[in-house]
């Protein structure tokens, strides 16, 4: 059985003895305090209120449980202020019980108990009790309201004597509430005040509040102040003009009874010595109906009243859950010791050999998560007790498992590695060792072949002390001239390293440890040797203290050969310290590497100086090794993004460009760095290391910097594509046209930064590529007659607009003007000023940006306003007139060919409205429509430049371009005629077809087409028909008239270019080439 448990057992028993005993005598106490309790008085006021309750509705029970307000009214003056309060001007139904000391009421809104006799018989420890009662029940702390006479109070007599009685009451609540949050002051006979009817009256019509706001005890005559001011100040603004006498009164009896209020409360610290009272109230009676305020009826923030009840119950029954655990704790013990009984099991399968050490571990954990959800109430118990047993046994099977390597004569004959061992294993019971091990852990556990679990498991555990050796031979016999580092094999391994100039520092530190962790392991011990032997050694057997003494007298005499490698493994930088992507980290590291080394190392050491050039060589070749994976860069990405700066204008346009890329950081950054590797590559030629690898980073590096800092402002200027503001483009124009605005401020930051005087080339060639690319832009900045031009256009946009009162037709007009870029237009004024300063591309962008934004915002106002005169006043003509014929075959209205020429000729109504229009946004070339503006009007563009292309193929059809109607030549073919004998005896000998006085006959099918011209601008008949055997025309007739020849094609059945005519149950058949450009025009 684990002692812990026993004695937590004994603790219980003790405690719950310790608890139990005072509780029982509690009980007796109170028991002989009960009759205390039960005085008359106090059982008057319980009957009283059980006979109150017993007169009232249901609603009124409950809500005195759950909304009712609890008031004690002190009241000596002999008024029923609480009926006049509910029943006289509120109409509340009130219930009442009234005795000669105290009466009772209840409403549906509030519990009060009036005291209206106060003397020295009164009990008020017993009214403590009683309200104690109440408040447990309605959870809330009474509210003190004290109403006394204004009659009286200059009467010291008898205002003291009531005072003093309101002090009794208030300091035995006190003890029962600790606070009281508020109290209340009100004046009974307030209805005899001088002014008190003009008040009421001014209060009734103008709903001014009776009750004051809070005040604050310890700030009662300024608060006071500040209300009477603020009523003042009402009174002015409601009665002031139009009610000046009323206003008098009003005033006057404001301040006057604030003022008797104030007098009663200089004696307050009096009143509350306790500093109970937490908030003073002033209210003012209600005497009027229609007013609807009510002392005892109002909300006030009430305090919730936590009973002591539940504290009560929570002693009585403690005792029960202590003996309760008492018996748990029993239990307990006898699963805690089947458990630890498992546990041993278990482990004593596990072998003894420090390979299964991590088993003996994991199973202990596993143990350890498992044993507190097997005991009952397991939250009790502390964590270290309850595994107290684990890790008792749980030390001693590692022990055994480390123990095994000490004992076993088979294992490796190396007495520093069983110096490590033995000293593992007495560690438990020696603390300076274990925090000797605890700070050199890393290498303990690679010293000892041990995880850094296991040994710090095993030191920590609760085991008891071991008597073993390090070795049980005699120590004089032994040698260790084998178990420390040869200082030759150093040597050798040295020469390599330093005459390698590939080497990288993973080389180099696999040849510092290999070398270094030997020594480093003889360093630790003589460390304990130093720090912890002496405190230990007496604790020691003789046989293991003499063979520490000897194994150090050895390594002592040893590490002096071999002190440098510890000073130069901590000059060497780690693999991951030279992962760097740009020259200047690369420099900061070989800067301070060499300042580094040249502190440590002497120049005056040829072993110093051998060092030097090994450690920045290896450094110098891993840093470019690492240099080669990235892009070549100056400065790293970070430090550019962080050094990014705004300058840009309002709207969307933000121009942010880096500091690097300006002049500053030329001066603060780039141009220190050019000197520090320059100095840097001399350094490394002094150390006889081949700089042509960072030459080459460098020179592409300063190559790609060039290319960004002109990239940076090619982006700054063709960013400015959004740069004016939808919501205001006048000002916007303005903003630009005027020379101190951020537009004018970017132009100067491009040119202060793209032009260099002949200084900065001289430190930096490659810039002249950057000044070059500007150099026509930044002349076309700097002269101020090219940049008045500009300004000019500008603000001539902005005048156009913002003159003409419409500014929605404005815009659409100066937008049109962009697209059309006519010579009269903005676009093409600015492009010719650019083309004569040789800026184009987009160089060009950053001036010509405002008009793209004035396009790109009034493109789609420009574009609906259109699309509204294209329905209105072009295809409004083509729907029109597709009712007609020939546009609709079934149609009984017809257009005469003059009609139609004033409507679609090349003069006509129709295109009129379309060049008047559609200027600038189609255009007629090579003998097609075509849009000037891409999309203009997005998905219905293709279909306008359909119609269009429809329309002027009738037009070019039926007139020349002059306007002059001309003749549809009509092609036609000669199909075979009908077979089979005529009714009269006759066959089909030939096919005709006439229009006007044109005929084409079909005799065979192998004759050629025929052309006819029809002059569809001409009355004329035309028909169709056939001549029999007997010389008989027979034929199919139009009247002479316009498009009769298109009625005779109606009359067809027609398949494609085939028209067939049935005359008396014969087919006559054409082929026609003719495509009817009345029928192909359609709208949406």
């Amino acid at each position: 059985m684990n002692l812990y448990m026993i004695i937590i057992l004994i603790f219980t028993v003790l405690l719950t003895s310790i608890i139990a005993i005072p509780l029982i005598l509690k009980f007796k106490k109170n028991g002989r305090l009960l009759p205390n309790f039960r005085q008359p008085k106090s059982i008057k006021l319980k009957r009283s209120l059980k006979q109150l309750l017993s007169q009232t509705d249901r609603n009124t029970r409950k809500s005195f449980k759950t909304v009712a307000n609890f008031f004690i009214h002190v009241n000596t003056s002999g008024i029923n202020i609480v009926e006049k309060e509910t029943i006289k001007t509120l109409g509340i139904e009130l219930y009442k019980i009234e005795t000669s000391t105290y009466n009772q009421y209840l409403s549906d809104q509030s519990y009060i108990l009036e005291l209206h006799k106060l003397n020295n018989d009164h009990k008020y420890k017993e009214l403590g009790k009683f309200c104690n009662k109440i408040s447990s029940l309605i959870g809330k702390v009474p509210i003190i309201v004290y109403s006394f006479e204004y009659k009286n109070i200059k009467n010291d007599t008898v205002i003291l004597e009531e005072i003093k009685s309101l002090r009794s009451i208030i300091l035995q609540l006190s003890k029962i509430y600790k606070k009281l949050p508020n109290v209340v002051l009100s004046i009974a006979d307030i209805e005899n005040y001088p002014g008190y009817n003009s008040f009421i009256e001014c209060a009734s019509l103008h709903n001014v509040p009776l009750l004051s706001p809070a005040f604050n005890p310890n700030n009662l005559n300024t608060e006071i102040d500040t209300y009477i001011e603020r009523l003042n100040i009402l009174a002015n603004n409601l009665l002031f003009k139009k009610y000046p006498l009323e206003f008098l009164n009003f005033t006057y009896f404001i301040n006057c009874t604030y003022n008797h209020f104030k007098y009663l409360l200089k004696k307050q610290n009096y009143i509350d010595t306790n500093k109970t009272i937490e908030n003073i109230y002033l209210y003012l009676s209600n005497t009027k109906v229609n007013i609807g305020q009510s002392l005892f009826q109002n909300n006030f923030t009430t305090q919730p009243y936590k009973t002591k009840l539940i504290k009560k119950f929570l002693t009585t029954i403690i005792g029960v859950i202590l003996t309760t655990l008492g018996l748990i704790f029993t239990m307990n013990i006898f699963t805690y010791k089947s458990f630890i009984n498992q546990y041993k099991q278990e482990l004593s399968a596990i072998p003894n050999t420090t390979k299964y050490s991590k088993e003996t571990i994991n199973l202990s954990n596993d143990y350890e998560s498992d044993i507190k959800s097997r005991l009952l109430a397991n939250i009790l118990y502390p964590n270290e007790i309850i595994k107290h047993g684990i890790y008792i046994n749980e030390g001693l099977k590692i022990q055994q498992q480390i123990l095994e390597k000490l004992e076993n004569t088979n294992s490796e004959n190396n007495y520093i590695y069983k110096t490590f061992i033995f000293l593992t294993l007495i560690a438990p019971q020696n603390i300076n060792l274990q925090k000797y091990i605890k700070a050199n852990i890393h290498l303990w556990s690679i010293a000892t072949k041990l995880s850094e679990k296991t040994i710090i498991t095993y030191i920590e555990a609760p085991v008891p002390k071991l008597k073993i050796n390090i070795e049980n031979a005699c120590i004089q016999k032994l040698s260790l001239d084998n178990q420390v580092i040869d200082p030759s094999t150093y040597s050798i391994v040295k020469s390599y390293i330093i005459d390698n100039s590939n080497i990288n520092l993973k080389t180099l530190h696999d040849f510092l440890y290999n070398i270094d962790l030997p020594t480093t392991k003889q360093e630790v011990i003589s460390g304990f040797m130093i720090e912890v032997f002496p405190k230990i050694k007496n604790s020691l057997s003789e046989c293991n203290r003499k063979f520490l003494e000897k194994l150090y007298e050895k390594i002592k005499n040893s590490n002096s050969s071999l002190g440098e490698i510890t000073k130069i493994k901590k000059l060497v930088p780690t693999e991951k310290e030279t992962q760097v992507d740009n020259l200047q980290a690369a420099i900061s590291i070989l800067v301070n590497l060499n300042n580094k080394l040249s502190k440590n190392l002497s120049n005056s050491s040829e072993t110093d100086l051998i060092w030097y050039k090994v450690i920045l060589q290896a450094t110098y070749n891993d840093i470019m090794n690492n240099l080669s994976l990235s892009e070549p860069q100056l400065i790293d990405n970070n430090t550019t993004k962080l050094a990014t700066i705004n300058i840009g204008d309002n709207g969307e346009y933000y121009g942010n460009i880096s500091v690097i890329y300006t002049k500053t950081g030329l001066k603060d950054v780039i141009l220190p760095e050019i000197y520090s590797y320059k100095s840097l590559s001399k350094l490394l030629a002094t150390h006889n290391i081949d700089t042509l690898a960072i030459d080459n980073y460098y020179n592409e590096s300063l190559q790609n910097y060039i290319e960004n800092y002109k990239k940076s402002y090619i982006n700054l200027i063709t960013s400015y594509k959004n740069s004016i503001d939808p919501n205001d483009i006048v000002s916007s124009l303005l903003l630009i046209s005027s020379t101190s605005s951020q537009f004018n401020n970017m132009l100067k930051t491009l040119v202060d930064n793209t032009v260099f005087d002949d200084e900065t080339l001289k430190e930096l060639p490659q810039l002249s590529l950057v000044g070059s690319y500007f150099e026509n832009i930044n002349k076309m900045i700097i002269n101020p007659n090219d940049m008045d031009k500009y300004h000019q256009i500008i603000r001539e946009i902005a005048d156009n607009i913002n003159q003409n009162g419409n500014k929605r037709e404005s815009l659409n007009k100066i937008t049109l003007n962009l697209f059309t870029r006519s010579k009269d237009s903005y676009f093409y004024k600015i492009n010719t000023l650019l083309k004569d300063n040789n800026i184009t591309g987009e160089n060009s962008i950053i001036f010509i940006a405002p008009l793209e934004s004035i396009m790109k915002f009034g493109k789609p106002y420009l574009s609906e306003y259109k699309y509204n005169i294209w329905n209105k006043d072009i295809i409004s003509l083509l729907k029109k007139y597709q009712t007609y014929f020939p546009f609709s075959k079934e149609s009984n209205k017809t257009i005469s060919p003059k009609e139609l020429t004033d409507i679609f000729g090349p003069n006509g109504e129709f295109w009129k409205n379309v060049r008047k229009n559609m200027y600038g946004i189609f255009e007629y070339q090579n003998g097609i429509w075509q849009s000037k503006i891409p999309d203009f009007f997005g998905n219905n563009t293709k279909y306008m430049l359909d119609t269009l292309n429809k329309v002027q193929k009738m037009t070019n059809t039926l007139w020349d371009s002059s306007g002059k109607p001309k003749p549809i030549d009509i092609t036609l073919g000669v199909m075979p005629a009908p077979n089979g004998i005529l009714p009269n005896n006759t066959f089909v000998k030939m096919t005709i077809l006439s229009i006007g006085n044109q005929k084409a006959i079909g005799i065979s099918t192998q004759q050629k087409p025929i052309i006819l011209e029809y002059k569809w601008f001409e009355k004329q008949p035309s028909s169709v028909g056939y001549i029999d055997s007997n010389e008989q025309i027979n034929t199919i007739e139009t009247q002479s008239s316009y498009w009769s020849f298109i009625n005779l094609l109606n009359q067809a059945k027609n398949s494609g270019d085939v028209y067939i005519w049935n005359q008396n149950d014969i087919e006559i058949k054409f082929k026609i080439d003719f495509n009817n450009i009345f029928m192909s025009l359609e709208t949406k």
